[in-house]
């Protein structure tokens, strides 16, 4: 398999949270293949972490508790997802960005296009615009192949489902590329195609079960009879 220079931003938690399970604390936020996009990304990420944490912290003061799980503290996941921060909100984290290398055929998920073209990908459905016919070509360039084309194709498959996206393909719709730029319109075949009803899913029926084997017939006294017959006949 094929391999490239990657690089990854990695979260590293302050030393007073390791333990003899886990001396290096850590969590691997992003990949990508240019340390300049990851340095962008960390110029921004790094900010919207610390306020986070600030946040967490006055949550926790706000909130004492002797239990701590998810379970009793839900304040800093939801916290963290406010912030579109990931992994624990620790004050006195640091970042470092290392080098890598990484198969050529990842698979993508929805976060990575999100993370990558925020002027074009969203998390929110209700969100989402009509792209380009043929991004995933443009995707394939720019991500310099560390996907292949038909990942990309599957993981658009998914983004391009969802009822609120399929209900803006209406007829002239703009379409736009990587760039958040207008690329196309919506032609009125795709959208007679994207809002027609989608027919409903049946479930299989099941098979009857195969018939029981014949019980075995009980030989009558005539039957025993003729049997020995036969059997004195054979001797």
């Amino acid at each position: 398999m094929k391999t490239v220079e990657m690089f990854a931003l990695l979260q590293l938690y302050p030393p007073e949270v390791s333990s003899d399970e886990n001396p290096y604390p850590l969590d691997i936020i992003a990949l990508d293949t240019s340390k300049v996009r990851l340095e962008r990304y960390l110029a921004s990420y790094r900010g919207r972490y610390r306020e986070a944490c600030a946040e967490s912290d006055r949550w926790d003061q706000d909130h004492p508790s002797e239990e701590w799980s998810d379970e009793y503290s839900p304040g800093p996941p939801k916290i963290a997802e406010a912030y579109s921060v990931y992994g624990s909100l620790i004050t006195g984290t640091t970042f470092k960005i290392v080098k890598c290398l990484g198969r050529h055929d990842q698979r993508p998920s929805p976060h990575l296009l999100c993370e990558h073209f925020p002027a074009v990908f969203t998390h929110d459905p209700a969100e989402r615009r009509s792209l380009k016919r043929g991004i995933d070509r443009d995707l394939v360039v720019r991500l310099d192949g560390i996907v292949s084309r038909s990942a990309l194709k599957r993981v658009l498959g998914v983004y391009t489902a969802c009822p609120e996206y399929r209900a803006k393909l209406i007829e002239g719709a703009v379409r736009i590329d990587l760039d958040g730029q207008p690329a196309g319109a919506v032609t009125a075949g795709e959208a007679e195609h994207a809002l027609a009803p989608r027919p409903a899913k049946t479930e299989p029926t099941p098979s009857a079960p195969p018939a029981p084997p014949p019980k075995p017939k009980r030989m009558s006294l005539d039957d025993l009879r003729g049997a020995a017959r036969l059997r004195r006949g054979l001797a």
